[in-house]
């Protein structure tokens, strides 16, 4: 019976997708009007525009500068640090924060606080690493955009491993969200999308809500299951890293 489970929640996923595809193949698509052109003696007679007087540029600009924005693939390193200058510094901000109150006297109240802090931390990392450019013509920036990775990467095992205190009773949560997030945004949305469904709201609404509450409880029946060999792998990882400090 154990065994079955994994296919049983894989199948109430799939049946809400089936679902929410099904219904909205049996909504009709409303008849296009059909367009009537304008009678041309009916059209009010304009006269032409007079040609407008050259804008003015600003000083040290051409018109190509004022036509086009420079493309982010072709932004200098340092273009994008400025453009990022906030954000930077937040990260920078809640980093220190985080080693501030990892000294503080209560630890069990330092290790939550820390672990907050750290999710801020990882959030604002990542949202760094999408505004740099997959492709750019700097090696720089590319150099600078790999590390990047690596240290955002370092850092999710970090949060996964380091705090195995709190991650061996709540991993599950962001389990059944990721699980929800994939099904929900890369099967469900784009469903939606390709439909007519979208053009009734009421209907949209019902099944919306409904898809929601099944994906939902299949997500925390799957992450139940997966979440005992995540814990387990993840304790063996931090044995490891552990007998490389000491």
């Amino acid at each position: 019976m154990t065994k079955k489970r994994p296919l049983s929640c894989l199948g109430c996923i799939v049946t809400a997708v089936g679902s929410l595809v099904l219904l909205s193949t049996l909504i009709t698509r409303n008849p296009k009007k059909a367009i009537v052109a304008p009678d041309p003696e009916s059209l009010p007679l304009t006269a032409p525009t007079k040609c407008e007087p050259e804008t003015v540029l600003s000083q040290g600009t051409t018109v190509a500068d004022h036509a086009a924005p420079k493309s982010v693939a072709t932004a200098t390193l340092s273009e994008l640090l400025e453009t990022n200058q906030k954000i930077i510094e937040v990260i920078g901000v809640f980093t220190a924060i985080s080693f501030f109150t990892g000294q503080l006297g209560i630890r069990w109240f330092a290790y939550v606080v820390t672990f907050l802090f750290t999710t801020l931390v990882l959030i604002l990392c990542v949202e760094l690493w999408t505004r740099f450019p997959s492709q750019s013509d700097s090696m720089k920036v590319m150099l600078f955009k790999g590390i990047l990775t690596l240290a955002v990467l370092l850092l999710l095992l970090d949060f996964f491993v380091d705090y195995r205190d709190i991650w061996r009773y709540f991993l599950v949560y962001p389990i059944a969200a990721t699980i929800f997030g994939v099904v929900l945004f890369g099967f469900a949305v784009p469903a939606v999308r390709r439909s007519p469904l979208r053009k009734n709201k009421r209907l949209l609404g019902l099944v919306a809500t409904v898809t929601a509450i099944v994906l939902l409880c299949s997500s925390m029946r799957l992450a139940v299951l997966i979440e005992p060999g995540l814990n387990r792998f993840l304790d063996t990882l931090y044995k490891m890293i552990s007998g490389w400090t000491h």
